[in-house]
């Protein structure tokens, strides 16, 4: 029964993926007039073919397993066989990391376009299942646990000392391996994306780049600024950012008209842009405590003209002239201004 259901789903998994490829990717390539332009298909199916032909191959070594199945009863190696690759978690990263903009794009497309809209309509009421669009692309992701709860109950009815067992055993940790994998790949994916959706709204303030930015670190610090007699006078909550090519100096507000740049704020809080720097000007100095950033800048504001200079001792302008921004890898942290 549970072989049965393996074969089942698997041939079900691999028809939806060719419904994919040939009831709607390739009619949209090739329609006249386009319904939608290529790059936008691109996004809509990014994957789907890659993941398709790996299912084949995966067939294709377990059908004789399975004609098999009554004298040997070995399933174990075929599924560490096909999924133990490295290929196959990044065929799948790229499909998932891809899916959610995949989703948003066909339904902005949809209420945008009535010819795309129709395109989808007739597809489902055509269709014998009248699975839509959605229920189509979102079977990939669907598919592994599908895997790990197929292998858990063949695995229920193999006996200790079967020989195929063991192979069973590593095939489902092999696959709850490469879920979790997957599902880390995920996180990281929106964490970045939300990231860049963010500095989007701030570009012409941090500059332009023809890299991506990433976002490497961030810490709470507090900023303690001095006056003329190197006395503090006053200190205020700032938050410092490591990117990939700028250090980055922000006030956490919770007023919404504030500049908005990191991810991983809490519910409400918002990013206000005080200062950048790029990395090539920032230099680590040896000083009394571990390791620290630090950053000179002229007049409160970041200089043009960067001086490098020691925790120590500096060549630049008096205390009420300039800021020197310093970040200690012990706690507490602090801005000194």
């Amino acid at each position: 029964h549970i072989i049965a259901n393996l074969v089942h789903s698997e041939n079900n998994y691999v028809a939806s993926l060719q419904r994919l490829v040939t009831d709607y990717r390739r009619p949209l390539e090739e329609s006249s007039p386009p319904i939608l332009s290529t790059p936008k298909v691109e996004i809509l199916f990014h994957g789907v073919a890659s993941i398709l032909k790996c299912h084949l191959q995966f067939r294709t070594v377990l059908s004789p397993a399975i004609r098999c199945w009554d004298k040997e009863e070995k399933l174990g190696d075929v599924f560490v066989a096909c999924f133990s690759k490295s290929s196959v978690l990044e065929i799948y990263s790229d499909f998932i990391n891809n899916f959610n903009e995949a989703m948003e794009l066909a339904k902005s497309e949809s209420k945008r376009k009535s010819a795309f809209a129709d395109f989808l309509q007739v597809k489902q009421i055509t269709a014998a299942d009248r699975l839509n669009f959605f229920g189509l692309m979102v079977k990939p992701i669907q598919r592994f646990p599908q895997f790990i709860l197929l292998l858990q109950d063949l695995l229920k009815e193999t006996p200790t000392g079967h020989e195929d067992r063991m192979a069973l055993q590593l095939a489902l940790t092999t696959l709850e391996s490469l879920a979790e994998m997957l599902n880390e790949r995920k996180r990281e994916s929106e964490q970045a994306a939300a990231f860049q959706a963010k500095l989007r709204s701030t570009g012409s303030k941090l500059g332009k780049t023809d890299q991506a930015r990433i976002l490497l670190r961030e810490d709470d610090v507090q900023q303690l600024e001095f006056n003329s007699f190197g006395q503090v006078s006053r200190s205020k909550a700032r938050r410092l950012l490591l990117l990939n090519d700028q250090v980055v100096c922000a006030a956490v507000t919770g007023r919404a008209s504030e500049v908005d740049l990191a991810p991983s704020l809490g519910q409400g809080e918002r990013l206000s842009l005080k200062w950048a720097a790029t990395v090539e000007d920032v230099s680590l100095v040896e000083g009394s405590t571990a390791g620290t950033l630090a950053r000179m800048t002229v007049a409160g504001s970041v200089s043009s003209a960067t001086k490098r200079s020691s925790l120590g001792r500096s060549t630049g302008p008096s205390p009420g002239d300039r800021k020197r921004t310093r970040l200690n890898s012990s706690h507490p942290r602090y801005l000194v201004c």
